[in-house]
């Protein structure tokens, strides 16, 4: 749970991102964690996207950082 604000987070800070597709994955990723905050298991497939979703905003944040060096 904690993973996915910590994905919300990084995708608030991803400008190369387009704003709205930035505020989508936001919401989709708080949405998630308020689900599970309040007992609501997520479904298989939702936590593959999720989880999917994370490991893709990693993957962006960590090429513009070595492109900014």
């Amino acid at each position: 749970m904690r993973g996915y604000q910590q994905a919300a987070d990084l995708a608030g800070t991803l400008h190369e991102l387009p704003s709205c597709l930035r505020s989508a994955v936001v919401h989709v990723l708080t949405a998630a964690r308020v689900e599970l905050s309040n007992g609501r298991p997520l479904p298989i497939e939702v936590r593959r996207a999720v989880t999917h979703l994370q490991q893709a905003l990693t993957e962006i944040h960590d090429a513009a950082r070595q492109h900014a060096r």
